[in-house]
Parts: C-alpha cells; sequence; structure tokens
C-alpha cells in the first residue's frame, strides 16, 4: 500500500515541479522530513487478554506518547491527547477502556464524536481491537445517534457498555431521559471527547454547557467519570480543555508516532492583471492541479469553503475528465447513506477525486489520500493543518498544495509563509457563560433535574443561577419551592436548543421524487432562497418555493448555466457601551449592539465564467441577533483632511436643487423606457444614470450635463454602476480591516462580521467601522480587537503600503471595477493619519 503510494506521490509532485507553467507559481515549498517511531514496552498492568488481542494484529510495543497516556489514565488523571495526525491517538484511550471493563465488566464509557460518521468510523475502529476478548465485551458497544431506529434504542441503553455518540444526541436524546439510562450513569467511568479542538466559538460555548448538564446527572447517580480529551492541533491547550471542562487535565504533547516525509506547497495563481491586482481564479487553478494529479494514477482530497464551491468543482471536474463514478463531493446536506457508500469506495480506491467541506476535515478513515489540494484558506491554521494531515496517512510520504486566492488573508499568507508551516494553530476561544446560551442551557438542566436553591452550574455561582430562574418563573417555565426550583412548563426545552446555529429549525430539502438534503435556517435564506441554484453532488436544481410556515424547500431539476449569490443589508442599534477610549483620529468603542440583517436580492453570474447577468430582488424576514461589537469612528479632523484633498467618497452624492425636475426631463426625453433593456416604466419610475460617474466632477452643473444622462431601469441601473464604480475610502478601509481581523485575533473569517458606514448610529452618525461577533451574546472576539486595533491599523497599512497594485486590489483594499477606480490612495492617507497620531500617543487599545 505505502509502495504505491509513494509512487502515484513522487509521480505528482515531480509532474508539479517538472512544468514551468506551475512549478513557477509555487512561492513556498516547505518539507518536512520523515521520523521514525520511538516504541516502549507494553504496560505489565495491561489485561491478558489485551495483550494477545495485541499480539494477534502484530501490535507489541507502542508509541512513548501511548504509553505515558496509559499511565496518567490509568492513575485517575484527566487526560489530554495532543499529537500529530495519523498518532495512534485512538489506542491511548480505547486500551484504558478495555482494560477497565475486563476487570470491572459493570463499567461503563461514553464517547463523542462531533459528528455521527466519526463515531461511526470510531466504532469500527474499537470494534477491531475487540477480535479474540470475551464475547460479553464485543457485544458491548452501541452507536446512539439520530440514524439509529427507535425500536433500537433501548437495547443500546441497557447493553452496551461503550456508548458512541455526538454532543447533539447528548444534549437531546440522552440527557433529558436520563431515567432511562439510570444505569448506564450509574456505572459510568469514561467520557472520551474525540477532536476537542473543533469545540470552540458557538459551538464549543454551547458544548461546555451540556458537559455542565452530563456532570450534574452523573452526580445524581453517584459517578464522577474520568475525562480523555484528543486532538492533532491544539494550541494552549491544556488551558482551553480546563475551561472547557471546569476542571485540570495533565497534557500529552511528545508525539512518538512515525510519519513520512511531508510536502507543503503555497501555490499563487497568476496574475492576469497586474494594475488590477487581478489573478487567475483559484477554483480554475484547482481544476488544473486536480486534473494533473488525476493523470498521475493517485487519490487527490480538494478542500472547498462552501457547499457550492464542492459541487460546482465536482461539475466541472466530471465533465473535463469525463467520469462521474470517479469524482463525487463530499459536504453536509447529503444523506447518511450517501457518505457512508463514499467513505467505503475512498477506502477501496474506487474513488480518484472527492471534493470536500471541512466535513472531511475530521479523522474519518477514507484511506491515506496521496494529495491534498486547499482551494484557498480555510480560515484558520487548526483546519489547514487538519485538511494537510489527510494526505499520505499511515507513514506514507504526503502532499499539499494550498491553492491561493487573490482575497487579502491568502494573499497574505503568500507571503507570510511561516504563519502557516511555524506559528503555533490558534487559541479556541469560548464563552460558556455568554447569557444567550446559558439561558437556554439551564432551563434543559432544569427540565432534568430540580436545581437546589444554592446550587452552582459548573463554576457559576447559585446567586447568578438564581438570576437566571428568577426570569424563567416571570415567565411561566419554572416555580420554586421551599427548598428547589423545578421545571414547570409543558414545553421540551432541548428542542428548541441547536448547539451549532443560531436557531434549532432545519429546512428539509425536497423534490417531486425524494427528499436530498436538508439545511439550517440560515442556510435557508442565503442558499434555497426562491430562485436560487442549489447543486448536490454536481447536480443542479431551482428553488421554486421556500416554505417558511413547514420548513421545507421545493426544488426543480435544471440546467447549470448561471449561479446566484445572495446579497443582504444589516442595520445596527446601540444597546449599551461598555468601554471607551478617544484619541486623535477618532473613537474607539466596545458594547452590546443590536444587528438586522436581511436577505434582500440575488445575483445571477454566468457559469462558468461569473459575468453578471442580473440580479432579483427577494421579500424576505429578516433575522435579529444581540451581540458585542467593536467600532472606531474616525475624526473630524481626518474627514476633512481627506475632504480638502478631494479623497472624500462617502457622502452621499448631492445632486443640486434642480435634480428632480431634471431627471424627470431626461425620463420624458428617453420615452419613459430604458435605454439599455428596452423595458418600459409601465407604472414604475425608473433611474437617470450619470454615465460618467457624479463623483468624477467637480460640480453638479458639469456631472448633470443631459448628454451625461440616461434612464435605465433598476436592474440595468445596478449593473451599470458595478461596471462603473468609484470605492469610497471606508469601503476600502472596511474590506481591509475585515480580512485582516481573523488572522489576528486567529479565528474563522465567519466568526466576526465587518461594515463600513459614514452615518453610523453607533457614532452618532459619524463615519465607522463596525466589527461584531456573529454569534448572539458575543464570544470575546470584539472585546479583544477593541484592545489591539492598534496593531490591527498599522498591520492594514503596511499591507497597503506594499501591494504592488495601482488604486486596489483582491490583496488590499478590495477589488477595482473595470470601468471604475478604487481607493487605495484614500485607504492609505487614512491610516497614514491614524497610525501616526496613535504612535504619537502611545498607541490606544
Amino acid at each position: 500500500m505505502i509502495e504505491r503510494k509513494t509512487e502515484n506521490y513522487r509521480s505528482g509532485l515531480e509532474q508539479l515541479l517538472g512544468d514551468a507553467s506551475l512549478a513557477g507559481n509555487i512561492t513556498s515549498h516547505y518539507t518536512e522530513k520523515a521520523k521514525s517511531a520511538g516504541y516502549v514496552k507494553l504496560p505489565a498492568d495491561l489485561h491478558p487478554a489485551l495483550v494477545s488481542t495485541l499480539g494477534k494484529m502484530g501490535i507489541k510495543t507502542l508509541y512513548r506518547h501511548q504509553r505515558e497516556a496509559l499511565t496518567h489514565i490509568g492513575a485517575g488523571c484527566n487526560t489530554l491527547i495532543s499529537t500529530g495526525v495519523a498518532s495512534g491517538k485512538s489506542l491511548c484511550y480505547q486500551l484504558p477502556l478495555l482494560n477497565q471493563f475486563l476487570e470491572f465488566p459493570d463499567s461503563r464509557a461514553l464517547l463523542l464524536f462531533p459528528t455521527k460518521a466519526l463515531a461511526q468510523d470510531q466504532r469500527e475502529s474499537l470494534e477491531n481491537l475487540l477480535v479474540g476478548l470475551p464475547g460479553e465485551v464485543r457485544g458491548g458497544i452501541g452507536v446512539y445517534d439520530g440514524d439509529l431506529p427507535t425500536g433500537r434504542r433501548a437495547a443500546v441503553r441497557n447493553n452496551a457498555a461503550f456508548v458512541f455518540s455526538n454532543p447533539d444526541m447528548l444534549h437531546l436524546g440522552i440527557l433529558p431521559h436520563h431515567t432511562q439510562w439510570a444505569d448506564f450513569f450509574r456505572h459510568l467511568k469514561f467520557v472520551v471527547v474525540d477532536e476537542v479542538h473543533i469545540y470552540r466559538g458557538i459551538f464549543g460555548s454551547h458544548f461546555a454547557n451540556v458537559l455542565r448538564r452530563l456532570k450534574r446527572i452523573a452526580r445524581f447517580y453517584g459517578s464522577d467519570p474520568l475525562f480523555v480529551t484528543t486532538s492533532a492541533t491544539l494550541s494552549g491547550g491544556a488551558g482551553f480543555v480546563k475551561k472547557l471542562f471546569e476542571t485540570n487535565f495533565v497534557l500529552v504533547s511528545d508525539d512518538a508516532a512515525s510519519h513520512g516525509e511531508k510536502h507543503f506547497l503555497i501555490y499563487n495563481p497568476p496574475l492576469v492583471n497586474r494594475e488590477l491586482g487581478i489573478r487567475r481564479p483559484a477554483w480554475e487553478e484547482t481544476l488544473r492541479l486536480a486534473s494533473r494529479l488525476y493523470a498521475a494514477g493517485g487519490q487527490t482530497l480538494i478542500f472547498a469553503h462552501t457547499r457550492k464551491a464542492v459541487e460546482l468543482l465536482v461539475s466541472r471536474l466530471q465533465s473535463r475528465l469525463g467520469s462521474k463514478e470517479e469524482i463525487v463531493g463530499y459536504r453536509s446536506g447529503y444523506l447518511a447513506g450517501e457518505r457512508r457508500e463514499i467513505e467505503q469506495k475512498l477506502r477501496s480506491g474506487a474513488i480518484r477525486i472527492v471534493v470536500a467541506t471541512n466535513a472531511l476535515e475530521l479523522g474519518i478513515d477514507i484511506g491515506g489520500m496521496d494529495t491534498v489540494i486547499i482551494n484557498g484558506y480555510p480560515g484558520s491554521i487548526t483546519s489547514t493543518r487538519q485538511q494537510s494531515g489527510r494526505a499520505g496517512r499511515k507513514g506514507a510520504p504526503a502532499m499539499t498544495l494550498f491553492v491561493a486566492s487573490a482575497d487579502l488573508m491568502d494573499q497574505y499568507l503568500v507571503k507570510h509563509p511561516d504563519y502557516l508551516n511555524r506559528r503555533n494553530p490558534e487559541s479556541a476561544l469560548i464563552n460558556p457563560d455568554n447569557p444567550y446560551i446559558l439561558y437556554n442551557h439551564l432551563q434543559c438542566a432544569a427540565f432534568e433535574k430540580a436545581f437546589d436553591r444554592n446550587e452552582d452550574f459548573g463554576t457559576l455561582p447559585a446567586a447568578a443561577v438564581a438570576d437566571y430562574f428568577e426570569l424563567l418563573e416571570n415567565v411561566g417555565k419554572v416555580h420554586r419551592s421551599s427548598a428547589q426550583i423545578h421545571w414547570s412548563a409543558a414545553d421540551y426545552p432541548a428542542g428548541e436548543v441547536s448547539l451549532r446555529t443560531a436557531t434549532a429549525d432545519q429546512f428539509i430539502l425536497q423534490t417531486e421524487d425524494s427528499v436530498i438534503g436538508a439545511v439550517d435556517r440560515e442556510s435557508a435564506f442565503w442558499f434555497t432562497h426562491p430562485g436560487a441554484i442549489y447543486l448536490h453532488n454536481g447536480d443542479p436544481f431551482l428553488v421554486v418555493e421556500l416554505n417558511l410556515a413547514e420548513n421545507r424547500v421545493f426544488l426543480i431539476p435544471t440546467e447549470l448555466t448561471y449561479i446566484t449569490q445572495a446579497a443582504s443589508e444589516s442595520a445596527f442599534e446601540l444597546r449599551e457601551i461598555f468601554q471607551q477610549t478617544d484619541f486623535a483620529g477618532g473613537t474607539n468603542s466596545f458594547g452590546e449592539l443590536r444587528v438586522e440583517t436581511k436577505v434582500t436580492g440575488f445575483r445571477k453570474l454566468k457559469w462558468p465564467g461569473l459575468e453578471l447577468l442580473g440580479r432579483e430582488d427577494l421579500d424576505l424576514p429578516p433575522a435579529d441577533l444581540i451581540t458585542h461589537g467593536c467600532w472606531f469612528t474616525l475624526s473630524a479632523e481626518l474627514v476633512a483632511q481627506q475632504k480638502s484633498a478631494e479623497l472624500w467618497r462617502n457622502d452621499p452624492n448631492e445632486y443640486g436643487p434642480d435634480w428632480p425636475r431634471l431627471a424627470a426631463g431626461i425620463r420624458r426625453r428617453d420615452a419613459h423606457t430604458c435605454t439599455n433593456c428596452r423595458r418600459t416604466e409601465n407604472g414604475q419610475v425608473f433611474h437617470v444614470h450619470h454615465k460618467i460617474p457624479f463623483r468624477a466632477f467637480s460640480s453638479p452643473q458639469q456631472a448633470n450635463r443631459p448628454e451625461n444622462l440616461t434612464t435605465l431601469c433598476p436592474a440595468c441601473h445596478r449593473l451599470a454602476e458595478r461596471q462603473v464604480y468609484l470605492q469610497s475610502g471606508l469601503g476600502g478601509l472596511s474590506y481591509l480591516l475585515g480580512r485582516l481581523a481573523p488572522l489576528l485575533l486567529m479565528c474563522s473569517g465567519s466568526d466576526l462580521r465587518v461594515l463600513g458606514d459614514p452615518q453610523c448610529p453607533l457614532a452618532e452618525d459619524r463615519p465607522a467601522v463596525v466589527f461584531y461577533d456573529s454569534a448572539a451574546g458575543g464570544i470575546g472576539l470584539s472585546e479583544k480587537l477593541y484592545s489591539i486595533l492598534g496593531g490591527l491599523l498599522s498591520r492594514g497599512r503596511e499591507i497597503v503600503a506594499v501591494c504592488g497594485c495601482k488604486s486596489g486590489c483582491p490583496a488590499c483594499v478590495g477589488p477595482v471595477a473595470v470601468n471604475g477606480e478604487g481607493a487605495k490612495v484614500q485607504v492609505l492617507q487614512m491610516l497614514d493619519y491614524l497610525t501616526a497620531e496613535r504612535a504619537r500617543e502611545g498607541s490606544v487599545g
């Protein structure tokens, strides 16, 4: 197996490096030499039956870190195993669990995995280890997840010694029904949490509260389980898991496993317009590279950011290489049976190329890929390393190609490759006491078991718990007795709480013949709105109805001639300012805000080519978010300086007092007809458009000459504005800082939102740049950004100053329209002013 992998990997690497048209785009080639393993003897206290079973599997020694983990777990220590991908972490917890069971057959263990697929995969791994052990051990494994038929659930509850599940099922199906699990909880000795680095942000904050509930129920039945966690990519792991589990852990991190030679190459697509900073699209280069690797005979795993990107790549690869059977997609939204079939075919080698979201980032056994292609920065170092680790597993050589997009984050990494190769992965950030999350989980906990009046909830003291229950009592959810607080509502609170999204709503994707998948509520508005093109395993569907009452999306098959891209608008309302600092360049603030976001329409983009074909409006309900934000305003002095240099483009256009009469005259001149598409007004008032942008003139009189004006319908007006666009300095500054902030905060780009507003209601209608946590209640990102704003501005100035484009590009202040003008000069002048003032004052924030 390894010989075949070596041959394919070398063939692919040699083809890449031997082709000048490809090799010239490689900006960094990091090589990690192969490493031999460090072995030690099996521990003397390992049960003889286990020693015999391991011997039959050819295992007579352990890696040093495996032996160290066994020692700590055997001594009763909560243990974090943080070693590399494919380093045998599973055996670190499997052996102690089996050893305990062989000594004490009544022992029980709960094993939690972030996905159902990973739980199924690890169940098979443990079953392979059980061959040769007594029958009662072999029969003691059960998977308890949403795919398990109702009629088989009692058998798992009553008989399984080792229950494989996931946080969602623990939250929804186990803890609320703990009386049915009484014997299991009474004898619970171990809780294993695999891939613990996943539990950050909103998901991790929810999971921390699920763990509080789990420990509370375990105490009720008299058990105090040991916790064992694993991760291949976790920085500051012991501190993070202590906050997640609210208890101390011993860290095992000295990786003694062997691995093959590893190559990590950064591939930057060539420039096609140096002045505008436009590069060949990353997806086109990914197609090109994947086709070469396909010809080399190996297996390739391609990671893409979104479900739509996965489906578009699958469709193009299938068309280019002429194979639907050997090229497939893999993402959330596929049915469980589809995913299991894909995993099996990957292991057998029947599938040659799989394009996936981060759903394949985790340790599901799909065999060892010859090559991994990462199509654009996935948003974190942790994800990058997890994805790269899927290549060359089981000791084979590995090659990863990181194909950079033109986006600022990707281009920053091209220029600073050590950020990926040598920097520690992000420290995971969670906030278990987020009030919105806590409020929901206290309801779940009260439903599961009455609270004593002086009872803490994890590390949250009883006095704080009492404040929440006072709110719940006021709305009729709980009632108080002399000693306890009881759940009194008729509803089932866990069913209303999603651990992974803002709501628990799931929308079923329904065609005429079958159900093809599901999406959450937020995704439904973005990806399955009426008129959207939805792709499933390369097949295009047109959304004909989004039924909000029934949580259903109805789709019909269609031809893929265009794709759709949703657009939204956001409005802010200030609720409270927590901290504020003035400086000469403006004001830096941190506080709580309300954000209303509404999907307002969508664009149709020709496929392939992405030429804008048109835009359609939508009327969907808005989504409200109460969260934390950081915003800085621009001082009057800075705005005055920009205006005096004729650089300020953020004020609304003042067309002059005679504009209504003049515009009406132009519409009459053009016979109330769009001069582009020839549609007539028919009761609708069309727009009057400046052929040369209004801001390009020094006076309204010059801009408003009749020969510079034409009548356009709203759709054609938007098309015209897109082609001739004078970017504002505030827009360019927001683009720059919004893409740079996640790198400095070491978070995913989706965790933080940014918007530039020339009349911001948070800043008394002054110009401001607003950042806010995308999670309700916030998880600490905006607060941290408030404290490092000076560093963010300085780093941003450095990026703009050294960028080789003329007036703006995707790698600095944003792309420039074909006939438009960018804001590079404006943004650089703003940052010169802001960073100079901060330097003089010793940097505020």
